[in-house]
C-alpha cells in the first residue's frame, strides 16, 4: 500500500533509481555492492567491514531464504567479469525491528557475508558517521547505483547531489502529496538530497545504495537510498529530491549487534563532521571502529 493518504493522481512514491548520472570509473566507489536475488540485481549496498554490508530493509523479503541472495563486490559492471570482481553468499540478514514498509521508517538492514572479504584497491569499506552528526544542508555528495529501471545500466552510475534542509524538503514533498501540516513524510531518521528545481536527474541511485560525502579526503556514508516521488507514468517527478535513511540515526541498534560486529571503541574524536565505526585500511575513519567480522 502507498504510505501516503490519497496522493494526487499524478504522483506516487517508488523505491530509488538513478537517472542522468555518468559512468563511474573502475574502483572509484570500492564500497559499492550489488545485491542479487536469484542471480538478478535488485538493490545496492555499502561494504562497511570485512563481513558486513548495509542496505535498505525494503530490499529484502523475510520469507525468502538467505541462500536466495548473493552480493557482488569489486565491480562497476553488472555483467562483465574482471579479476577484481568477487561474489559472496549471504550468511544472515538483519532488518531493523522498527522498519515500516508503509512509511519507510527505519529502512535499514545489515547483511552478513558468508566469509570475510579481503580488502583491495577495488574492494574497501566506507566510513560511518557518529550519531551526533547531521550533514549540513548544501553539502555536495554523491549517489551511486545501476538503476532499477529497465533496461538497467551495465556500468555503475554516479551523480553529484546536494543535501537539502529536512524542513524545506518535508514542506515541498508534503505539498505535492496534499498532506496536512505536521504530517511529515520525511521522518526523523531520513534526509533529502538532490535538486529542488528543474529536471536535473533528481532520482537517487539503487534502493539500498550509498549516498556518500567527503571530508578531508575521507568518504562517509551519509545516507541509504530509500524512496522518491514518481509520476504515474513512471517518470521521476522533476524538482523533488530523493529521500535517504540516515544510518547514523540507528547507531544504537548497530551497537546492539556488536557481538556479531566486533565493534570496539577507539576513544578518539574528530573536529570535523566525521566520526566512524571502523578503520578502513585505505582511508582513516575516526571514532569507533570495527576489527572486522
Amino acid at each position: 500500500p502507498s504510505p501516503f493518504i490519497d496522493p494526487p493522481p499524478h504522483l506516487r512514491w517508488v523505491s530509488g533509481r538513478i537517472l542522468n548520472g555518468q559512468d563511474a570509473k573502475d574502483g572509484a566507489w570500492p564500497w559499492q555492492v550489488s545485491v542479487r536475488m536469484y542471480g538478478s540485481h535488485i538493490c545496492g549496498g555499502s561494504l562497511i567491514s570485512e563481513s558486513w554490508v548495509v542496505s535498505a530493509a525494503h530490499c529484502f523479503d523475510p520469507s525468502v531464504a538467505n541462500s536466495t541472495y548473493r552480493v557482488q563486490l569489486g565491480e562497476t559492471r553488472l555483467v562483465s567479469e574482471t579479476p577484481t570482481q568477487t561474489f559472496s553468499s549471504v550468511k544472515r540478514i538483519i532488518l531493523h525491528p522498527n522498519f515500516n514498509s508503509s512509511t519507510f521508517l527505519a529502512d535499514i538492514a545489515l547483511v552478513e557475508l558468508e566469509k570475510p572479504i579481503a580488502f583491495t584497491a577495488a574492494i574497501s569499506p566506507v566510513c560511518l558517521l557518529d550519531a551526533s552528526v547531521r550533514v549540513p544542508a548544501g553539502t555536495p555528495c554523491w549517489v551511486t547505483g545501476w538503476g532499477n529501471m529497465r533496461p538497467q545500466a551495465e556500468t555503475l552510475q554516479e551523480l553529484k547531489v546536494f543535501t537539502i534542509d529536512s524542513t524545506i524538503c518535508n514542506d515541498h514533498i508534503r505539498e505535492a502529496l496534499q498532506k496536512p501540516a505536521g504530517d511529515n513524510p520525511v521522518k526523523e531518521d531520513m534526509m533529502c538530497a538532490g535538486y529542488m528545481e528543474g529536471y536535473k536527474g533528481t532520482a537517487p541511485g539503487d534502493s539500498g545504495g550509498p549516498l556518500v560525502c567527503e571530508e578531508n579526503g575521507t568518504w562517509y556514508l551519509a545516507g541509504i537510498v530509500s524512496w522518491l516521488l514518481e509520476t504515474i507514468e513512471h517518470s521521476v517527478a522533476a524538482g523533488y529530491p530523493g529521500v535517504y535513511n540516515r544510518p547514523n540515526a540507528h547507531n544504537e541498534w548497530i551497537l546492539e549487534n556488536k557481538t556479531a560486529w566486533g565493534l570496539h571503541p577507539a576513544g578518539e574524536r574528530s573536529l570535523g563532521m566525521g566520526f566512524a565505526f571502523q578503520k578502513n585500511p585505505l582511508q582513516r575513519c575516526i571514532g569507533l571502529y570495527s576489527r572486522g567480522g
